[in-house]
Formats: C-alpha cells, structure tokens, sequence
C-alpha cells in the first residue's frame, strides 16, 4: 500500500524502491512524489501488468507525462501484441526499434511522421537484458493503431509485406511523449496472437 511504502521508507530509507502501479490505497505514479521528499537517494521503480484494454492509449501516455513531472526519467514498456510475420509464433518476443504512428496522441507532441522512435541506448541495454535473461528476441516494428476493430485486411498486408513485426496500442504514444519529454523509453512485446489478412 501507498501509506505501508512511506512507513517503511521513514524507518528505514531504502537504496530501491519497487512500487506497484496499482496500489489499494493510491497508484505508483502519484506516490512517487512523496517518495521522493522522503527518501530522496531512492531509484524508484514503477512496475504494472495490467493489461486492461480500457485503459487508453492517451491515458497510458498521460501517465507517462505525469511520471516525468514526478521525476521518472527512464521507461521500460512491456506488453502483448499481434504478430504480423509469417514465421512468428505465440510467444515470441519483439525488441521494438520503431514504432508507425497509426494513433491519435503522437500527433498532439510532434509535428506528423510515419515512425516514432524509442530511445536507442535504452533499447540496447533490453536486449542485452533479455540476452542475458535467456529471453531468445528479435528486433522489430511495430504498427501502434488505438482502434483495435479498424485493423482492416488491406492495413494488416500492407504492414506485414513491409516488414513491420507486429501491432499494438500505445508504443508510437509512449515513444513521442518520452521523446518530446527528454526521458528514455524502450518497449519489448510478446506475441500474443498472430493477425493475418484472411483474420486471426
């Protein structure tokens, strides 16, 4: 809970603070700020695997803005998506090295391009993380579209003849606020299900 983690923070302050986002008596990122006046030598790790497909994408990067003004100032984003490739299976990992910006929230941070980009070191340092994890992984695109139902068959084709590994909701966002913010951000995906133009 958010009062146990300041308790526990005034009787002993710790080097690591490993803080759920969901909490039942706050949320990881706006207890952050307190932590921080309590225990101000602390790295602060925020964790969630809420995979709530209510939560949206503009609400995922509003809580990323609201952590960078907390103090965060490095992202790791790890999540599902569907595959694209022919060759994938259920299972398999994608490094995301890039992002098609097919979402509303990007546009609002920089002006229109076709790929947002996460933060080159930030993912170098995952993979060797996964690397090192015995995650076996690969680099790849992916297609960012916040209107899961609007996948149409031509987009699917299109995407996967151009080599884009996989589709997802929120990595072009998370990508251009981190960006437009200064902080790093990286985004690793497993393949949840395979998308192919004739359906899932």
């Amino acid at each position: 809970s958010a009062s146990g983690a300041y308790q526990c923070c005034v009787a002993c302050p710790p080097d690591v603070v490993l803080l759920d986002f969901r909490l039942p008596d706050g949320d990881g990122v706006t207890v952050i700020g307190t932590l921080r006046s309590i225990a101000p030598q602390a790295v602060i790790i925020v964790l969630t695997a809420d995979p709530n497909p209510a939560v949206s994408t503009s609400a995922r990067a509003g809580l990323a803005a609201l952590a960078v003004a907390m103090g965060v100032g490095r992202f790791i984003s790890m999540g599902t998506a569907g595959g694209l490739q022919p060759s994938q299976a259920i299972g398999d990992v994608v490094l995301c090295d890039a992002a098609v910006r097919d979402e509303g929230v990007s546009h609002h941070y920089e002006p229109s391009a076709r790929w947002a980009r996460p933060d080159p070191a930030l993912t170098e340092r995952l993979g060797e993380a996964l690397t090192t994890a015995g995650v076996v992984h690969r680099r790849g695109g992916a297609w960012t579209i916040d209107t899961p139902y609007r996948e149409t068959a031509e987009e699917v084709r299109h995407y996967r003849d151009d080599g884009v590994a996989c589709v997802e909701m929120e990595a072009a966002a998370l990508f251009t606020v981190a960006a437009h913010r200064g902080v790093a951000l990286a985004s690793a995906f497993a393949i949840s299900d395979l998308v192919r133009p004739e359906g899932w």
